[in-house]
């Protein structure tokens, strides 16, 4: 727990980084000592788009909150571990943290540096799969390749990018809260695939190396899984990381499962289920 310490391991990168540029912050805001996590699972795939180093930076910032009683709120936490992974080579935005609410849903609306935070009620239980799809995506090429399209679009490419993270994005999503909360999963499949087909139309020209992820639309576009699923899309910053298909019940989970790691033995099927 020596400040310089921790922020030149922060700014190599790598695994750790993320504990250390985590710690780093806590350190320059409390009168804290060190901490020892011991890691005794890991079930969580990492580098696949699933906010992997998000997760860990959390895990760090609430071990330090519950271990020296600093009294942070999980929006606290939240920021400390945003504030943690940026003191790494991360790109990552505030978005991911949203794991710190663990497995409930939450809807989080961004303006500038403003975020409001909402927990979202649902009458249904909602199953779906996660499927690591075995290959590989490089997120902070993906990201840098964003970036570039802000703050001034300056040709088609860009413009589309602006506008897919903007009105096409925030109509689908807000979409997508009302079928949550009415537990609605095919219409909630249909928006998922909708986000997709409209994704692909307008990002994934602005880093087709990347963004193309022919493992991720193969899974999508699968026959025998399409009596079992509503829809689906990739995750995060998508590339050939991780996909979410939304299933229409507990057996068509199981059956999902089963046929991915009988046809894509690659891959592997994760369950989530959200609870009413």
């Amino acid at each position: 727990m020596e400040s310089n310490t921790l922020k030149c391991i922060a700014a190599e990168g790598g695994f750790f980084s993320y504990a250390a540029g985590t710690a780093y912050q806590i350190l320059t805001h409390y009168d804290v000592g060190g901490l020892e996590v011991d890691n005794y699972l890991t079930d969580l795939p990492i580098q696949k788009g699933l906010s992997s180093s998000a997760s860990f930076c959390v895990l760090i910032a609430r071990a330090f909150n519950r271990l020296y009683d600093l009294k942070m709120t999980i929006r606290s936490e939240m920021e400390f571990a945003y504030l943690g992974e940026r003191t790494t080579p991360s790109l990552c935005g505030r978005m991911d943290q949203a794991c710190a609410y663990g497995n409930r849903p939450i809807l989080m609306i961004f303006d500038g540096e403003k975020i409001d935070l909402l927990e979202l009620k649902i009458n249904e239980d909602l199953f779906f799969v996660i499927v690591d799809l075995g290959g590989s995506k490089n997120t902070q090429e993906i990201l840098q390749r964003l970036n570039q399209c802000y703050p001034f679009a300056t040709n088609p490419i860009q413009q589309n990018v602006q506008k897919y993270f903007g009105s096409i994005s925030s109509k689908i999503t807000q979409a997508a809260v009302e079928a949550i909360q009415l537990g609605d999963a095919q219409l909630l499949g249909a928006l998922m695939t909708k986000a997709q087909a409209e994704f692909d139309r307008h990002v994934v020209p602005a880093c087709p190396e990347q963004l193309i992820a022919k493992k991720l639309h193969t899974l999508l576009h699968h026959e025998p899984l399409q009596p079992y699923i509503y829809g689906g899309k990739g995750v995060g910053s998508q590339g050939d990381g991780t996909a979410q298909l939304i299933v229409k019940n507990q057996e068509s989970q199981r059956e999902a499962i089963e046929i991915i790691k009988r046809d894509f033995p690659q891959m592997q099927g994760l369950q989530l289920t959200i609870s009413s």
